[in-house]
């Protein structure tokens, strides 16, 4: 479809995910997307209507892109079809003016980089990471100095070598990584690879590079772009990772057990090997599922088994039970005991369970054997209130009294007594500490003596204290402990008083992850956790601990009412919860901060003090002013589209919403469409399009411009182009719908048909008067110059007869001199204000100038009309060539040497000279005294077209000379500007140089 609405077409572009522009045939750039003007590095005001080749030609990046793209445009224009990255647009009658251009997509994350260079650097430092690049046709490498860094080489100022960079990897891993870096180069695929370097004081450091290729137009490597980052730290986690699986797994065997887990939302089951063997059944020799673990159940135990399971499942509960189960190999019977943990995400919802199976045969065997011995037992540890414990140090077996259950506050023999259940009976605060208490003391074989809590099911915590004995074999090694179990609940009460505040603490900081307070009412003391200060910007202990405290910092336009609930809340014994703004004075920063707080009561019930927390939600913040801001853009643009949009439902085809454009498009009111569906309103001219949307709509197809004839609410035929789309909307998948009238854009095509005829008429006509203004030109310069010249030479050789001067009139002589120099000024200016007009159009007349030559040559023309003016000329660099038209610049310079002699002193100098700048620029500068000094607003609009300074009124000119300049130098890529320099004023031209192919 030609493209001839100019929104719709911005519109469109910005939608491609690529770096895309639309240029004509020759070159001009009509138009691009933002990601477009990002890669080319140029805002698009200073880029658009220029020629896009000669915009490539003159970047580092796409210079070497710039003949191909110009091929590849050419050869669109020609034949009509696409050409590499670039594709015709066709107008209505088929012809060709524009095309669109893709710049590859190769480039851009090397470009990305080389833009966010700054921004990286402090991201690479902090992350001990570097980036380099390897130019693969030159073998050369480039590192940041922060690679330098990483592999502790010292930054010469040298280019890198392979060679250094080999001798820096550890022997053991050079060759490895030396094939990698071939064979990624030499298959063009992303590099991704781990070696040691060997350091100078011995040690390795891991390193982790990872590089992208970067393509040509042709598809070819011309470099690799990556970084480098130190990954030691990861490697050390990793080894212990996997020591500690290994530790796992041989535990698991020596204690012949297995672990399970079993997901919840997907019902996916999975077993070690050990649980396998523990069943009895090869590794995944069968479908693994929930049907099989409970018909490898003993048949007697299978109804139990299930029923336990079930419950456990339905209530969220751990899931403890002992059964048996058959091995199919020899028939024997083995008691096998499976514990399972559910586990919760963060909204509380069970996510899976894990669990640990055991074999217990031997152990039931021994209960079985010693229960006479333990009713006796268990009636004397009654009487004294202990329990007694056994623990087999090969097997892993436990052995509790009745007691211990019930010290434990457990249900006796509710579930196999283990090290495990032992540790999950303990609280979470001295599980750790005694369990390693417990493994070192059956290591080394000393007495055990540790003490901790536990907690019943009603809440209540108790103190336990266990001691147990090493009981060794007839060889001499320890075999098992045997011990007993004392409650001591009353002798820690005091230390458990002192316990609960940083208990209480803990598990604030836990639950909110935030920084802790609280506030001793009667005393009126404020206790902040450090993390508290540092969201203030405070350094800790900087303020008086009083409830004034909690003002500190906070915005001036939140301290009141933040103040006042937090006063309110301590007035009513209510919750705190408020929301407001701090001041970070040390960063000049705001900080979103939310402040939660409980009242607590005293014995009395009376309210003692408060306990809470302080929360970050900056990001929070930011998040929900960003939602708003993007609810309202959609809302803005599906308002405001031009286009008729609506909403409807997927399943149904309710219209949910339309915009005005849908209204107006068939002329019904909002009330009489939402809610309905097309079919209930009547809108489908024929079913057959509606069925093959509905179609499309059910397979989850887009729709992209299908016509299709729809009726509006009067009855007429609309003829339209129908699109669809799914998008989210308030959580839910829904289907938006666009349509557009096709018959008004034909009846627009017409008109702009008709318009763009006439404009191309109008053109014709308008090209042949600047070509007949040209030839009058051309013939008025020769006319005019050829009576001048003869005019110049009589007066030159009159000057010669009156003996070098001496001769009377010489006043008048000078004015006539003067007067002629005056005439081809009025010419020249009048040419280039004539050539001006053309010169963005076309690039014809262009070529490489030696930039000394140029202006040597208008020095010695202003020299030979103002011979008593003194010029210091100090030559330009020979080698300094710049790429322009060589009429223009020589009028830049002749036309700043006489500004320079019009507003300076007769008997003062002027000095001209050159130099060069960071190697890709030149600098000129024109200086003179002043003999008149400017005004400020004269100095600021000095290059305005027809301005002439106020010390102006003795010099001639129209006002153009400097106007024209600057347009000249801005042709030519170049800047101009005007400094004051003492007593004096310096005009400064700043041009592109041309450095080896650039």
């Amino acid at each position: 479809m030609p493209l001839q609405d100019e929104n719709a077409v911005d519109v469109l572009i910005e939608l491609i995910p690529d770096a895309v522009a639309i240029i004509t045939c020759e070159g001009q750039l009509r138009r691009a997307n933002k990601k477009f003007f990002v890669n080319l590095g140029k805002k698009s005001s200073g880029v658009i209507g220029k020629n896009l080749f000669d915009l490539l030609s003159r970047s580092p990046l796409w210079g070497s892109s710039a003949e191909d793209l110009r091929r590849c445009c050419t050869e669109a224009c020609t034949t009509g079809r696409p050409s590499g990255a670039v594709h015709p647009v066709c107008s209505s009658d088929g012809s060709i003016h524009q095309l669109t251009v893709t710049l590859p997509s190769g480039y851009q994350l090397y470009n990305s980089v080389l833009d966010d260079r700054t921004q990286l650097s402090l991201a690479l430092k902090a992350s001990k990471a570097g980036v380099w690049r390897w130019d693969v046709p030159t073998g050369k490498i480039h590192w940041s100095d922060e690679l330098c860094e990483l592999f502790e080489l010292q930054n010469t100022g040298e280019s890198p070598t392979t060679a250094k960079w080999e001798d820096r990897i550890d022997p053991a891993d050079r060759l490895a990584t030396l094939q990698a870096f071939e064979e990624c180069a030499a298959r063009g695929r992303e590099l991704e690879i781990e070696f040691r370097l060997r350091l100078d004081d011995g040690h390795t450091r891991w390193v982790m590079s990872r590089g992208r290729p970067v393509l040509d137009h042709q598809g070819k490597t011309v470099c690799y772009v990556g970084i480098s980052f130190d990954i030691t730290e990861q490697k050390i986690i990793q080894q212990q990772l996997q020591e500690n699986k290994a530790r796992i797994t041989f535990a698991l065997q020596a204690a012949r057990s297995g672990i399970w887990e079993w997901n919840a939302k997907t019902d996916e089951l999975m077993w070690s090997e050990e649980v396998w063997g523990l069943y009895g059944l090869p590794v995944n020799g069968r479908e693994l599922n929930n049907e099989l673990c409970v018909i490898t159940v003993h048949e007697e135990d299978r109804a139990f088994v299930r029923q336990v399971i079930k419950e456990s499942f339905a209530q969220g509960r751990e899931a403890t039970v002992e059964y048996r189960v058959i091995h199919s190999k020899d028939n024997s019977v083995h008691w096998l005991l499976s514990k399972g943990s559910p586990q919760y995400d963060e909204a509380g919802t069970l996510v899976k369970y894990i669990g640990l199976i055991t074999d217990i045969t031997e152990r039931k065997l021994a209960d079985a054997e010693l229960f006479d011995n333990k009713v006796k037992l268990s009636q004397a540890l009654e009487a004294a209130k202990a329990g007694i414990w056994e623990w087999e140090l090969k097997s892993g077996i436990n052995s509790w009294s009745d007691e211990v259950w019930r010290l434990y506050g457990l249900e006796p023999h509710s579930q196999p007594p283990s090290f495990a259940l032992w540790e999950e009976t303990i609280i979470q605060e001295d599980r750790n500490v005694a369990s390693k208490s417990v493994q070192q003391a059956s290591t080394e074989g000393r007495d055990i003596s540790i003490e901790y809590r536990v907690r019943y099911a009603d809440g209540s915590i108790h103190w336990l204290l266990s001691r147990g004995k090493p009981i060794q074999g007839k060889d001499g090694a320890i075999v098992k402990y045997l011990g007993t179990i004392i409650e001591i609940t009353e002798q820690k009460a005091l230390e458990e008083q002192l316990l609960k505040s940083k208990a209480r603490m803990a598990f604030a900081l836990e639950a909110t992850n935030a920084g802790v307070w609280e506030w001793d009412l009667k005393l009126d003391e404020v206790y902040w956790s450090d993390r508290i200060w540092q969201l203030y910007g405070m350094e800790p202990q900087s303020k008086p601990h009083n409830h004034k405290l909690c003002e500190s910092h906070v915005h001036p336009d939140d301290r009141e009412k933040t103040f006042g609930t937090v006063m309110q809340a301590a007035t009513k014994e209510m919750d705190i919860n408020i929301e407001f703004r701090v001041c970070d004075e040390a960063s000049d920063t705001q900080r979103w901060l939310a402040c939660r707080g409980k009242p607590q009561m005293d014995q009395d019930g009376v309210l003692d003090r408060y306990i809470g927390t302080v929360m970050d939600i900056t990001e929070r913040k930011q998040l929900d002013d960003e939602l708003r801001e993007s609810e309202w853009k959609f809302r803005s643009i599906f308002d405001n589209a031009p286009i008729a949009i609506c909403i409807k439902e997927i399943e149904t085809e309710t219209i949910i919403d339309v915009n005005d454009s849908w209204l107006k498009l068939l002329g019904y009111s909002r009330e009489e469409v939402i809610g309905q569906t097309g079919m209930e309103i009547g809108m489908h001219y024929q079913k057959m399009d509606y069925d093959e949307i509905f179609t499309s709509t059910s397979r989850g197809e887009r729709i992209c411009n299908k016509p299709i004839l729809l009726y509006d609410k009067h009855g007429d035929v609309v003829d339209v182009l129908y699109s669809t789309e799914f998008i989210e909307l308030e959580g839910a998948v829904v289907l938006l719908v666009m349509m557009v009238d096709i018959t008004l854009e034909k009846m627009q095509q017409q008109n702009i048909n008709r318009l763009e005829q006439s404009i191309a008429d109008r053109n014709i006509q308008l090209q042949k008067e600047v070509e007949r203004l040209h030839r009058f030109l051309s013939m008025i310069s020769h006319e005019y110059r050829t009576p001048l010249a003869i005019m110049r030479t009589n007066l030159d050789l009159i000057k010669m007869k009156h003996q070098m001067g001496n001769y009377t009139n010489k006043q008048e002589f000078a004015k006539i001199d003067r007067s002629i120099a005056r005439l081809v000024e009025v010419l020249e200016v009048s040419i280039q204000e004539s050539r001006m007009a053309d010169r963005h159009k076309s690039l014809i007349g262009r070529h490489e100038l030696l930039l000394s030559s140029v202006i040597k040559s208008q020095v010695e023309v202003f020299s030979g009309i103002w011979k008593e003016r003194l010029v210091h000329f100090e030559n330009c660099p020979l080698e300094i060539r710049i790429y322009g038209e060589e009429s223009g610049i020589k009028f830049a310079i002749f036309n700043l040497l006489d500004n320079a002699r019009k507003y300076s002193p007769d008997d003062s100098a002027i000095t001209i000279r050159c130099f060069q700048r960071e190697k890709e620029h030149i600098e000129i500068v024109v200086g003179n005294a002043l003999l008149h000094d400017f005004s400020e607003e004269d100095f600021e609009i000095f290059f305005e077209k027809y301005h002439r300074g106020s010390n102006s009124s003795n010099t001639a000119g129209a006002g153009l000379g400097l106007w024209l300049v600057k347009n000249i130098v801005t042709q030519h890529d170049g800047t101009i500007t005007l400094s004051r320099t003492g007593d004096g004023i310096e005009a400064r031209i700043i041009l592109p140089v041309i450095t080896g192919n650039n």
